[in-house]
């Protein structure tokens, strides 16, 4: 597997071929279904994130975060049918990787939006430390259901403990 950085082809390479339940879930939030119009809105963010490619080169996944405002990030990821071939090691990325990069740059919370019906994907949401926060009925474009996952930076993403205001306060009087 090769791991390279966001670059417009491969956004557009993995949008143009991504997964029946990715394109159904992103889709479900935009106003049409064009994969230009969505790389150009992801990268008009300014994202972090990588592209995960297959042993021939060819882009499979793309993982990246969006920061809204300070310390909110937007989290998202799709993939094309080849997920399978670097599913592992993009896991292993997002976990030792990916989110301590995110916490390193102010990541206080994290969030995505999942459809409801993509149970694949709050599988891995969940496996990398997210939880479900509120469910949003009627949230799709026709009338999808939709899941907010979060991921808190102190708690979930380097599983670091950060002292709470009190504990602060008393380690400024002490």
């Amino acid at each position: 597997m090769d791991i390279r950085n966001l670059n417009r082809a491969d956004l557009l390479s993995v949008a143009e071929r991504m997964r029946m339940a990715d394109h159904d879930e992103i889709f479900a939030t935009r106003f049409d279904d064009d994969p230009d119009a969505l790389v150009d809105d992801l990268l008009a963010g300014d994202p972090l994130g990588v592209v995960f490619a297959d042993s021939s080169g060819r882009p499979v996944a793309v993982l990246g975060a969006t920061e809204m405002w300070p310390g909110l990030w937007s989290l998202w990821m799709f993939a094309t049918d080849a997920w399978p071939r670097v599913a592992m090691p993009a896991t292993r990325f997002a976990r030792r990787r990916f989110w301590p990069l995110l916490k390193r740059c102010g990541l206080r919370r994290g969030e995505c939006k999942s459809a409801a019906a993509h149970h694949a994907a709050h599988r891995w949401i969940t496996h990398l430390g997210g939880r479900a926060e509120a469910v949003h009925p009627a949230f799709g474009r026709d009338g999808q259901d939709f899941i907010t996952f979060v991921i808190h930076g102190e708690k979930d993403v380097c599983n670091t403990h950060a002292p709470a205001p009190a504990d602060q306060q008393q380690q400024q009087q002490g």
